[in-house]
């Protein structure tokens, strides 16, 4: 029976190690499957940063370009509101010019009136 017993917990240990062989390479299999998802993720961030800063430098590319584009529309509706200005400028120096034209003649009879009574006084 001694030797039954021996046998059963030689048969028991040899279980239990075997058990603790699987364990172990289970534990091995996991490390390399650990690994190699931290090496994937590292990949995707990777990727994902490359993309990040290839949109950033589109958004600013479209930014640059659209400021470009409001400055020259600024340009010309600027351009045509000067036109504008200096169209009403030559308008209204005309019409000043032509009173002062009419002035000039009112003020040169008023004084040629006023020398005549002057004269016509003494």
């Amino acid at each position: 029976m001694v030797s039954g017993t021996r046998n059963l917990r030689r048969g028991m240990r040899m279980a239990v190690e075997e058990n603790v062989e699987r364990i172990k390479e289970k534990e091995k299999e996991a490390k390399v499957r650990i690994e190699d998802a931290k090496t994937k993720a590292k990949e995707i961030v990777e990727e994902a940063r490359e993309k990040g800063e290839k949109l950033l430098d589109e958004v600013a590319a479209q930014a640059k370009e659209h400021e470009k584009s409001l400055l020259e529309e600024a340009r010309k509706n600027s351009s045509g509101q000067i036109e504008k200005m200096r169209d009403e400028n030559e308008k209204l120096i005309s019409s000043l010019e032509s009173s002062v034209d009419r002035n000039t003649e009112k003020v040169l009879d008023l004084i040629i009136e006023s020398f005549k009574k002057g004269k016509e006084q003494s």
